[in-house]
């Protein structure tokens, strides 16, 4: 019997659910060792969008405001997911409630709702970003 090291379902109709079952009865052998992993399925977000994001969003408006990238994504996530006060030797700094964008703790629709943030903030000021579909975009 061939075991195939590692397989994923997405569980999102019965049939699906059935060969499951079936490869776990099936194919994994039963004298080894295994991880079964069972999570609520999440849309990925695209590449695209997160080219999109960092390469046009945050370089075009850091770039048009005098900040560093890494400043310009911090400046955005304070905007769209607010701030947190913290003291560090006796004073109180603003912290963005986020510092991450990772797809495991940024869903795909909350990180759409960040681009349109960016791009509202961006016309705004008068910067003006391509349109998100058929942006050229490298990083």
């Amino acid at each position: 019997m061939m075991l195939v090291k590692e397989k994923t379902f997405r569980l999102l109709d019965p049939r699906i659910a059935a060969n499951c079952v079936e490869f776990i009865l099936n194919d994994v052998p039963h004298d080894g060792r295994f991880e079964v992993e069972v999570r609520k399925y999440r849309k990925r977000r695209s590449p695209e969008a997160n080219r999109y994001y960092f390469g046009v969003c945050v370089q075009t408006m850091g770039r048009e405001l005098g900040y560093r990238v890494d400043e310009m994504h911090d400046v955005l996530l304070m905007g769209y997911f607010g701030t947190e006060e913290k003291e560090f030797r006796g004073k109180r700094y603003l912290f963005p409630k986020r510092r991450t964008t990772a797809p495991d703790t940024v869903s795909s629709v909350e990180f759409q709702g960040l681009i349109q943030y960016a791009q509202q903030v961006a016309s705004e000021m008068g910067i003006t970003l391509p349109d998100q579909e058929g942006a050229a975009c490298s990083t």
